[in-house]
């Protein structure tokens, strides 16, 4: 009964390590954590099965590769790069106006590496990620 117990105890702080692992936030130097993904890949994803893609990407850091198809400021400064991932959609990172000097080396059309977190899909067919650096 006792060894049951620690076993138990082991297996739930092995999980805990491993879901604290998976969630944390890159390192200086590079994001060892993430997943590497295309803008394309990311965006098929989502459109094949929302909930799936969600399973494995939401909340998780990514590093996403794509052309940016529209850099864009929205309500109170908020800003908004979005690259190609589909026809009528993209992935979408979204970015404090803080980040503004950081994007301003940024154009349409440019091929990027963006950072972030996984937010989900949103309903104007755009996958959102919290834009990091």
């Amino acid at each position: 009964m006792i060894g049951m117990t620690i076993t138990r105890i082991v297996l739930v702080s092995a999980l805990l390590m491993v879901l604290a692992f998976a969630t944390m936030a890159p390192s200086e130097d590079g994001c060892p954590a993430c997943i590497e993904i295309s803008a394309y890949e990311l965006y098929a994803a989502y459109e094949a099965d929302e909930v799936a893609a969600d399973g494995e990407y939401g909340g998780k850091w990514v590093l996403v590769e794509g052309d940016i198809r529209k850099i864009s400021q929205g309500s109170q400064g908020i800003l908004y790069v979005t690259l190609i991932g589909g026809e009528s959609g993209g992935v979408q990172f979204i970015f404090d106006k803080e980040d503004a000097e950081k994007l301003d080396n940024l154009s349409e059309g440019q091929t990027v590496v963006l950072k972030g977190t996984v937010k989900g899909k949103d309903l104007d067919k755009n996958v959102l990620v919290n834009g990091a650096w």
